[in-house]
């Protein structure tokens, strides 16, 4: 488990879900900005994806090379 969160926190920008075991539904949803935690609890997928619009709006971030078409289709 350790080596996953080590491994989300490397990337450049993500939508990070995590589930309950017990609960179909995500425990919780965050965005991951540079290797850091930047918002908790967005509630659902498509919440934390419009905020993490906002955020590359907001504070002006370059769009990672990799993810150049994704940005595009949203």
């Amino acid at each position: 488990m350790e080596d996953e969160h080590d491994n989300v926190m490397d990337q450049t920008m993500k939508v990070l879900v995590i589930h309950d075991a017990r609960d179909r539904g995500p425990a919780d949803v965050s965005i991951v900005i540079e290797g850091d935690r930047v918002l908790n609890l967005c509630g659902n997928q498509t919440k934390a994806c419009a905020l993490l619009m906002g955020f590359i709006y907001a504070l002006n971030l370059e769009y990672p090379k990799k993810l150049k078409y994704t940005f595009e289709v949203f």
